[in-house]
């Protein structure tokens, strides 16, 4: 499908109602917008359930250890806190 929308004062563009209803776009909806090029953009709509379930699928598949990749990430915070307090007290 190809429409004409047009830009208005604001920088705004409005979606035909037609292709809102059909992605389900509503008040609030995210879209991602990327510049292909230098007079092309594209919109995404941004679904976190499909994130989150494509996330949770690739962890499944890979059997990525989260609990490890956890710990590994509160050891370094806690490195770079340790570090931070060091440097606050010394002044710097």
């Amino acid at each position: 499908m190809a429409k004409v929308v047009v830009v208005d004062a604001e920088g705004r563009v409005v979606i035909p109602k037609e292709v809102r209803e059909r992605l389900g776009l509503a008040e609030g909806s995210r879209l991602l917008l990327v510049e292909l090029s230098d007079d092309t953009i594209a919109l995404r709509k941004l679904d976190a359930r499909k994130i989150l379930e494509a996330i949770a699928r690739e962890v499944r598949e890979k059997r990525v250890n989260l609990e490890k990749i956890e710990r590994e990430v509160e050891e370094e915070a806690d490195r770079v806190a340790s570090r931070r307090i060091e440097e606050m007290l010394a002044g710097h």
